[in-house]
Formats: structure tokens, sequence, C-alpha cells
């Protein structure tokens, strides 16, 4: 019995990666990942997915804002030219980890609002890292600033880290349920990055994570290229921490006699 609670409490370190962008070129889809997106179409409304979350257990939705401007459309994919461009520009130098299959990406055009938001549901109760990457190098550019925003988690041992790619921002913080990222990206647009290490969900929270584009004009846009969740570590249920507490109270118990 112990044996086994002792494996449950064990760093569990599973990781499930987001790819958002097109979905109808496979060439620009990461193996394994849950890939959202639209099928070569630029411009929609709206855009929305839910599903599973396979290695871990869990289900997530997620949903990008709606337009706000009429003369693009929302959900606007990247095509094939800006896709290219933004790979060819950062040649090697995507962030370690991030493969070029994250070279495309989703755009959200709007004035000052959540562009995406990604909630978890059913999750186990423990410790979870994530990241978050967007970009691309388009025509039009991209938000003076990103806010990333935790929702339904304990957050008083995160540690934030943020880097404006291929500029000079970057942000830190702990302690903080939020973080806002400056960005110097003129017309040569790149992207962001966020390492968020140590979130605390709790028994039947719901995480929630929204990436907001700070801006009011309306030919800028937030973008969303990749995400990574992993489950590091389980909490002990309260009945866990009960059961050894008696056995160890009784093990103190039987050496005490032996002594005596």
């Amino acid at each position: 019995m112990l044996l086994a609670a002792g494996s449950a409490l064990a760093n569990a370190a599973e990781t499930v990666v987001f790819d958002f962008g097109r979905t109808d070129d496979e060439s620009f889809k990461t193996a394994g990942a849950i890939c959202i997106g639209t099928n070569g179409e630029r411009y929609q409304a709206s855009l929305s997915a839910s599903g599973t979350l396979g290695t871990i257990n869990g289900t997530y939705s997620f949903a990008q804002a709606v337009c706000t401007n009429g003369s693009y459309g929302n959900s606007a994919t990247l095509n094939s030219g800006e896709e290219a461009n933004w790979k060819e520009h950062l040649k090697g130098d995507l962030p370690e980890g991030w493969g070029s299959t994250f070279a495309d990406g989703l755009t959200c055009q709007h004035i000052d609002t959540d562009a995406f938001t990604l909630t978890f549901s059913k999750l186990d109760a423990g410790y979870y890292d994530l990241s978050v990457l967007g970009g691309y190098y388009g025509n039009d550019n991209i938000v003076p600033s990103v806010t990333l925003v935790l929702g339904g988690v304990v957050c008083t041992e995160t540690a934030w880290s943020a880097d404006d790619l291929g500029g000079s921002g970057v942000a830190s913080a702990s302690g903080v349920s939020s973080l806002d990222l400056s960005m110097a990206n003129g017309s040569g647009n790149e992207g962001y990055l966020f390492d968020v290490t140590k979130v605390l969900v709790e028994k039947g929270n719901t995480l929630t994570i929204t990436i907001k584009g700070n801006t009011t004009d309306v030919d800028q846009r937030t973008p969303l290229n990749g995400l990574k969740l992993s489950f590091v570590a389980a909490i002990p249920e309260p009945s866990t921490f009960g059961l050894l507490a008696g056995l160890g109270a009784l093990a103190l118990v039987g050496t005490r006699r032996r002594r005596r």
C-alpha cells in the first residue's frame, strides 16, 4: 500500500502539445500534437474546438475571439507565403523545443480583447508547467504587447519568464497569475514566448489560459502558434496524507513498545 501511494506521488512528466494554424498542410503539422486551425481558409468570423487531452487526464475547449474588423475577418491562418517568410526569417533560431512546424499559426485581429482562450477541465490535482509560442512575419504588425492570464489555479509558487523573439523585450515574475510582455516588433514581425512553471491545480479546479493582445489598432494581430502543457507532479489527496500520518504514528508506538 505504501509503495503504491509513493508511486502515485512520483513525478509524472507528461506533456500535451497543441499546434495551431493550417490543418490541411502536413508539412506544417506537428506529429503527435492536437492540431487546431482551419483547412486553408484565411478569414473566418470565429474558431472553436474541444476534445480530450490524451496523455494527460482531462479535456480542453478552445475559443478565438469574434472578429472586430469587418475588412479582414478573424481566425485568419497565415498564408503559405507568410509562413515561409517567418520560417526563413528565424531560420534555426526558433526557441529550443519548438520545431519548424510551428512556423505557422493563427492570428486574431481585434481591438483590445481576449484573443484566445483555452480551458482545461477534469485535470488531475497537481503541478503543471506550460509554454506558449506565437509569431509570424507578415505585412501587418504584431500587437505591441501580449498578456497571458491564468485562471482557476493557485500561483503562489508560479515562476514566469517571457521573451520578445528577435526583439529586446523580456519579462519575468513569480507568485502572480498574469504577465504582460511588451514587444518591439515593427514591420519585421517575429513573436513571443512565455514559459510558466509550478502552476498548482487543486482537485476539481479548471485551468483557464487566456492570451490577450493589447492594441487599439485594427490592423494589428495577436498570433498563436503552439502551446505545451506538462503534468509535472501530483499532490496527495487528504486521505493519503491521513493514511501516511496514521501509519507513521503506529510505527512510532511500536518502536516505543519494543524499547520498553
